[in-house]
């Protein structure tokens, strides 16, 4: 039994892990592909906005995919799905809110990587916000 909550865990890290260098690895291909098209400007704005909301959607998926394991955890009870409003509420319209300031006024509120672990808290609130009230 605890072999294979090993090797669950093992193909859990390896995944996420993956992940992140995947999302990482975008941004080298960013500056490889501002070299090679140094002068092609739409398709510099095109690839980066592009990239971007991959940026943006891939550290909230990570952030989801590390509370993916509470949420299977809760599905495996009876009983009556919950949303918890108060932590969404709480925890994820803030962020939404300073990422939307942050991304139409261009303003600084925060920086690149308060940013990213930002995305990563929301992902995790959001898929730990659901559980099953048991009967």
């Amino acid at each position: 039994m605890k072999s294979i909550n090993a090797k669950i865990y093992l193909l859990y890290a390896s995944f996420i892990y993956g992940f992140i260098f995947f999302i990482t690895s975008l941004f080298k291909l960013q500056h490889w592909f501002f070299q090679i098209r140094e002068h092609d400007y739409f398709h510099l704005i095109s690839f980066n906005y592009v990239l971007k909301i991959l940026d943006f959607f891939g550290f909230f998926i990570i952030g989801t995919l590390m509370g993916i394991e509470m949420f299977l955890i809760e599905k495996k009870k009876r009983g009556k799905w919950i949303f918890r409003y108060e932590k969404f509420l709480f925890l994820v319209v803030p962020g939404i809110i300073l990422l939307i300031i942050n991304a139409i006024y261009n303003v600084s509120l925060i920086n690149y990587h308060t940013e990213k672990i930002l995305l990563i808290i929301m992902g995790y609130s959001t898929i730990t916000a659901f559980f099953k009230e048991e009967q």
